[in-house]
């Protein structure tokens, strides 16, 4: 499953004028302690292969569980 989230500060996320620049989500991502700045995503494929995604405002969001069960 993949979420796709939109994070602004416009009245509409769609609008085309920048609002929110990548060095404020550097600056947000440093002050949370349930986020990790990685620059990239993967997933294995069907076949097994692993699909890479770089790109520099990726976080992980180390707090989600990830379906994984605690103890």
């Amino acid at each position: 499953m993949a979420y796709d989230l939109h994070i602004t500060r416009k009245e509409n996320w769609f609008d085309p004028t920048s609002g929110f620049t990548l060095q404020d989500w550097h600056k947000y991502v440093d002050g949370d302690a349930e986020l990790r700045h990685d620059g990239f995503a993967e997933a294995t494929v069907n076949d097994g292969k692993v699909l890479r995604v770089e790109q520099e405002g990726l976080c992980v969001w180390t707090a989600y569980s990830h379906g994984a069960k605690t103890t």
